[in-house]
């Protein structure tokens, strides 16, 4: 488990996987359904097993982005949609989770699809949505 202390900026953290120490943002319950905390600008879909902490934003970017698509592949297409329904496509975009850049173009990931909540039918590469014969 991490260390924790408090601070005037929220809650001093180390993170489970790299060990820096970073700020939560989140000093109680209460502050964070108002969404105090950096983290929730994130999504939190992956499975979490009861040994790990929070991570530094570098390291739960990154899992994200090395986690999301396989984890995505594993569940049912319709529980996907339930997953991404509550972040909606009116949030911001992050490069990494919802699109690269590649060649000077977007590329928008499944997940960034599953948000948007239908196929476009522009015959995009990561699009989770079934292929109609």
């Amino acid at each position: 488990m991490s260390s924790e202390a408090n601070s005037e900026s929220g809650v001093r953290k180390r993170c489970s996987q790299c060990g820096v120490e970073f700020s939560c943002g989140a000093t109680s319950g209460a502050q964070l359904k108002k969404g105090a905390c950096w983290c929730q600008s994130y999504p939190a879909v992956l499975p979490m097993s009861a040994s790990q902490d929070c991570r530094c934003p570098a390291c739960l970017k990154q899992w994200l982005i090395d986690g999301l698509p396989g984890y995505l592949r594993s569940i049912t297409h319709d529980k996907a949609l339930e997953l991404a329904a509550g972040y909606g496509s009116d949030a911001p975009i992050q490069e990494g989770i919802d699109y690269t850049i590649e060649k000077g173009h977007y590329v928008f990931s499944a997940w960034y699809h599953l948000k948007r909540g239908s196929c476009c039918g522009n015959g995009c590469r990561h699009c989770p949505y079934p292929k109609e014969a």
